[in-house]
């Protein structure tokens, strides 16, 4: 995808949509240090506009908000942790929200990027491509005029997403997520219909593949 700024703009269709934001892209990325995690940090963090705007229109009554906020309600759903989420419109050409979220294993970030990405296809047919490492600590969902970024918290701690969009207009979530949507507490394996052997496996700078050792 071409990230410039100026040609994003240019490429914007009349609706104010990227072309690319008929189909969404999946990037999954490691939260250690790598040449790749970086290229994707890259996405995540697109260049400025060339001079400081006004965000257009309220909030209220911008065309994306519903999608932002059926994203919101789809992490929440698979309890996602810490979600946060921002207009970013007058602050880069790129895109036009920021939504993050966290999850404490593999399996929950799976899980809420699933229950997104079927949210996304059956109401606004967006159709899923997954790239990258499962295993990684970072799933980052491309729509186009919406970027969702769900990690773990050592992932989301390193790269500091909330601080490079500090001046981003917050999204009101108290409408959208349960009261403990904030909560740390781990998520059974009932409820996110995951295996117990997959299970607590958050550590985002461990090989989960790893065979565990025999006991003698």
């Amino acid at each position: 995808m071409d990230m410039h700024p100026t040609r994003m703009a240019k490429n914007r269709n009349k609706t104010g949509m990227h072309p690319a934001s008929s189909k969404r892209q999946t990037v999954i990325c490691s939260s250690a240090p790598s040449s790749s995690s970086f290229k994707q940090y890259k996405l995540a963090t697109p260049g400025p506009v060339s001079s400081k705007r006004a965000p257009e229109g309220p909030l209220a009554e911008d065309p994306s908000l519903p999608l932002v906020q059926d994203i919101i309600r789809a992490m929440d759903e698979r309890k996602a942790e810490s979600i946060w989420a921002a207009r970013v419109s007058h602050l880069t050409y790129s895109t036009e929200f920021f939504i993050n979220c966290q999850g404490s294993s593999r399996p929950m970030l799976q899980a809420i990027a699933a229950n997104v990405e079927d949210i996304m296809n059956e109401k606004y047919g967006r159709e899923i491509k997954w790239q990258g490492n499962p295993d990684s600590g970072w799933i980052l969902l491309d729509y186009g005029e919406v970027i969702v970024n769900i990690m773990t918290a050592a992932a989301r701690e390193f790269y500091d997403l909330e601080e490079h969009w500090q001046n981003g207009e917050l999204v009101p979530l108290e409408d959208l997520v349960t009261p403990n949507s904030q909560s740390t507490s781990p998520v059974s394996s009932f409820d996110m219909g995951l295996d117990d052997e997959d299970w607590g496996k958050g550590n985002p700078f461990m090989n989960w593949d790893e065979e565990e050792e025999e006991e003698v």
